[in-house]
């Protein structure tokens, strides 16, 4: 494949244009129509294409550790004007994700620690009790 070939693929997936797609990757703006076809009816560059197509699909969906960084940054206040609502449901979903929570553990914990109102924190405390607690889950879930 001709790397003329390897643009054109990847002009075409732009707009799905071939005539455009084939000025864009530098061939002749003479007969661009013609062109733009024969480059759509080889195998190679359909096979390219198709490639592209579901490189590109694969990269649009989050993966696992995508889901995890958003979640801690959430959950460390990282992430601008974020409600202590959001906060609290990142950790949630972090400690189930780690299996940190069951129900036990939720009931001790809650009768030991005295009930702590976080809108009276400020920010920087905030950020250090909630690395505290994930320090916390991720202890017991390692201890599992």
């Amino acid at each position: 494949m001709t790397e003329k070939q390897r643009r054109f693929c990847g002009e075409y997936l732009i707009d799905r244009d071939p005539a455009a797609a084939a000025v864009r990757a530098g061939y002749s703006p003479h007969r661009v129509e013609e062109t733009g076809r024969r480059l759509l009816r080889d195998k190679v560059v359909r096979a390219h294409i198709e490639a592209l197509k579901a490189q590109r699909k694969q990269e649009a969906v989050m993966d696992q550790n995508e889901v995890l960084a958003g979640l801690s940054a959430i959950a460390r206040g990282e992430r601008e004007g974020a409600k202590i609502s959001e906060i609290s449901k990142a950790l949630e979903l972090m400690g189930r994700y780690y299996g940190t929570f069951s129900e036990k553990k939720e009931n001790e914990r809650d009768a030991k620690a005295a009930p702590e109102r976080l809108h009276d924190m400020t920010l920087r405390e905030r950020r250090a009790r909630l690395d505290e607690l994930i320090g916390s889950f991720r202890q017991e879930g390692a201890g599992k």
